[in-house]
């Protein structure tokens, strides 16, 4: 069972969707599906990533989006496999994927969104001590190579990829 992403999606939302710029930041109240944008969490090489609330299961989750001048062609794919491949992995070390879609020509998928802070964070207010930095690699090498036996290479680890949530566990 394969989602069509060149064709319409089902609706899944209870309301009908906003319009979504063509360009630019997205703006909080946004709708891209099912999920309504809140702010925006950062952003890195793939796309931009916000937090948004799952409508249909009132739910915050991460949305990342694929930049609209990168719709098309190899940027395009590249996504859909990593969305696809990370949603194969199911790892208490990897955030998981629950959605991805399209909406007015903006490719996205929404994953679990983590509390608590990026690695690069912890790191930038001082020594990390090193039993704690030692749990924190082992957690993401667990999740790295179950995210490996499932046939996903993660090609950006680095400490601002790195989510430590509230609970002290890593989720690549």
């Amino acid at each position: 069972m394969g989602a069509d992403l060149d064709g319409a999606l089902d609706a899944t939302a209870t309301q009908q969707p906003v319009a979504t710029p063509s360009g630019g930041e997205l703006p909080a109240g946004l709708r891209l599906g099912h999920f309504q944008i809140s702010k925006k969490l950062g952003a890195g090489g793939m796309g931009e990533v916000y937090l948004a609330t799952d409508l249909a299961l009132d739910r915050p989750v991460a949305v990342k989006v694929l930049p609209a001048g990168a719709a098309a062609g190899t940027a395009r794919d590249r996504m859909i496999r990593e969305a696809r491949a990370q949603a194969r992995v199911m790892h208490t070390n990897v955030a998981h994927i629950y959605f991805i879609g399209e909406d007015a020509g903006r490719l996205y998928f929404a994953m679990e969104y983590v509390t608590g802070e990026t690695l690069s964070d912890r790191c930038a207010k001082g020594p990390v001590p090193a039993e704690q930095a030692l749990s924190i690699i082992h957690d993401a090498v667990l999740g790295l190579r179950e995210a490996q036996r499932s046939g996903f290479t993660h090609r950006d680890v680095k400490p601002s990829n790195l989510m430590v949530d509230g609970h002290g566990v890593v989720k690549v």
